[in-house]
């Protein structure tokens, strides 16, 4: 296996992971100067990292991610992504607050930028709506400013 598969293989393990609702073979992965960057949220180390998807796995149950598409150029690895689930627990949010469960099932689209050195993931930053999501579950309206997640 050459180089860039391998890189492939070791930047998909949090997608297989995360379907499996199980972080441990994931996190077995991450190298100890771990980074990780998500929308709206100070740079997050190995533990929070793993509390910040811990919250997600919990809140939506059912939660699937489909891969649409894997490059890899050397260290990187570029993994576009659609996840949706149903919201059937509280989220529990990065400033403390919690969403209650909405019971409604939402599908969010993004993107993963995965480093990896030496066999081990250094960083990762993951790209996706927010928004789209708060709307879809109802939390957030925003009138005029975007499109339904309905459509035009």
């Amino acid at each position: 296996m050459s180089a860039e598969e391998e890189n492939k293989r070791l930047a998909l393990i949090v997608i297989e992971a995360l379907n499996a609702r199980d972080l441990e073979p994931w996190s077995q992965k991450l190298s100890e100067e771990y980074a990780a960057e998500y929308p709206g949220v100070p740079v997050l180390n190995k533990t929070q990292s793993l509390g910040y998807n811990r919250r997600f796995v919990i809140a939506f149950p059912d939660t699937h991610f489909q891969v649409h598409s894997v490059v890899a150029q050397g260290d990187q690895v570029f993994i576009h992504w659609t996840v949706s689930g149903t919201q059937t627990e509280r989220l529990a949010t990065v400033t403390g607050r919690t969403i209650p469960p909405t019971r409604r099932r939402a599908t969010v689209s993004g993107v993963l930028l995965t480093q990896v050195r030496d066999g081990e993931i250094v960083r990762e930053g993951w790209y996706w709506d927010q928004l789209s999501l708060l709307d879809q579950l109802g939390i957030m309206e925003h009138p005029g400013l975007f499109l339904t997640h309905e459509g035009f």
